[in-house]
């Protein structure tokens, strides 16, 4: 993807976002040595989106659940690297009005960043005003189809928010 090119790069980054990823994934992986032998100055978290997805098999998340599992992918990167700079990203809108995903994400969202501001070198980030109309619409030109899944442009607005924390951090 050409965003990620233009901003990471010439960068050493190691991305582990996986699709349909939900914390227990993330902290499955973390607990089985997904990143030994790492030593990050930076850890940028983004998860969160999937606990709300529904399939035949699960109903999907509260918003407190959703946190929990987020707050404990937190613990678990304050453990391994206490010293690294860590970016919780809050969970972005997603869907239409008529799926009532929002109520859960502000939920899920105000849990984690008050769980987040009492973190060491941890910072929660929430662009969520840079991707909805001031109604709360999404900008649909920020995300594909499904509505989840950011475009071209919506990585752009992120990649653009993290920069100078990234240029803090590492330089």
């Amino acid at each position: 993807m050409e965003v990620w090119r233009e901003y990471y790069g010439k960068r050493k980054v190691f991305n582990l976002g996986f699709g349909f990823d939900r914390t227990q994934n993330v902290l499955w992986r973390l607990e089985h040595g997904e990143l030994d032998g790492q030593s990050p100055k930076m850890i940028v978290l983004n998860i969160g989106t999937n606990q709300f997805s529904v399939t035949p098999n699960y109903s999907g998340d509260t918003g407190a659940e959703a946190a929990e599992g987020i707050k404990a992918v937190i613990g678990k990167l304050r453990g391994m690297f206490p010293e690294t700079e860590l970016i919780v990203m809050a969970v972005l809108p997603r869907g239409t009005k008529e799926v009532h995903y929002q109520e859960k994400i502000d939920e899920a969202n105000a849990i984690v960043r008050e769980f987040a501001r009492k973190q060491p070198h941890t910072k929660f980030m929430d662009l969520s005003r840079q991707f909805t109309h001031p109604d709360g619409s999404l900008r649909k030109e920020l995300y594909q189809g499904c509505l989840t899944h950011l475009t071209p442009a919506g990585y752009r607005i992120w990649a653009e928010a993290l920069e100078p924390e990234i240029k803090r951090v590492i330089g």
